[in-house]
Order: C-alpha cells, then structure tokens, then sequence
C-alpha cells in the first residue's frame, strides 16, 4: 500500500479497526505523513497494541531511527469521538473483510464527511468498479468516488487463508 499511494507530509492518516497497531507504525516509520492514527475496539488487540507501541518506540530509538507523530487509541470508531480524526484523514485504511453490511454501511455514512480527494484503502470494496449511477442509488457514497484496485505484491500473505487479490 505505502507503494502504491503517495504519502505526503501534509497527509493525516487513518486506521479504522487498527488491530494491533501494525500499519499505523509502519506508515508512522516508512512515509512523511504529518499524523497516523489506529483506532481498535477489541480489547486484546488493543493491549497487544500498546506492547507494540512501547516496544516500537524502544527499538526506533536503539537503532536511532526517526518516526512520524502517531497514535493508537482504543475505541470505537463509529462513536463520535472520534469522527473529527475521520473527517480530518486525507488517507483512510480500513480492513473490512470481516465487516458486516451494517458495519460497511456505517462507514460509508463516516466516509460522505471526508475531504474531497481523501483517498479510503479497503480490503473490501464500498462499491464495484464499474458503479453505474441511477435514480435508486443517488444517495449512496459510489457516486461521489473514484474507484481504483491496487494491485497485490508477489509474495503477500494473507489472515484469511486464502490467496490476496
């Protein structure tokens, strides 16, 4: 993903269901970006999350290497606390392969509410590439975006045990 979008120094970043924390620090290590945030309900994650926080800022800091502002936050992101965050994102990474309809369709809702040219990575897509807009659909989020595959890299793994496309 840090390949194939081009992370500024302006950017605000974004990691909706952030887990434990791995691409906000990553992004936080490899781009510019002005600022990353995580956001992650479960509780586990989100404890292994804070291991990964303490740990990540020892080992930056042994080998001396420098890192962007970020921060992992436990919580929910459909609560309106953190919408500012969402609102503020000019680039928005959400994993919702294991989303429900609901779920997906609450973001999409968050997602209306973005900047123009925010760009929303997703493991799932919000609507087909070929969206066509009708009368039925006028309200729906499709017909605002602009929706672009990212192509996989050799050699990617997956969670889910089956093959990333």
């Amino acid at each position: 993903m840090i390949d194939q979008i081009d992370i500024t120094a302006e950017d605000v970043f974004v990691d909706l269901g952030s887990g434990v924390g791995q691409v906000v620090l990553q992004v936080a290590a490899a781009t510019p970006c002005r600022v990353c945030f995580g956001v992650e309900k479960a509780e586990v994650p989100s404890r292994y999350a804070s291991s990964m926080d303490t740990y990540f800022r020892t080992w930056m800091k042994w080998y001396g290497k420098k890192f962007g502002e970020y921060k992992l936050i436990k919580g929910d992101f459909l609560m309106d606390e953190h919408r500012e965050k969402i609102n503020s994102a000019t680039i928005v990474f959400v994993n919702n392969f294991a989303f429900g309809p609901h779920v997906d369709h609450q973001l999409k809702e968050r997602f209306a509410d973005l900047k123009d040219g925010a760009k929303i990575v997703s493991s799932k897509s919000f609507c087909p590439l070929n969206f066509r807009i009708t009368d039925r659909n006028l309200s729906d989020i499709g017909t605002i975006m602009h929706v672009s595959e990212m192509s996989p890299l050799k050699g990617s793994v997956s969670w889910t045990g089956k093959p990333v496309s």
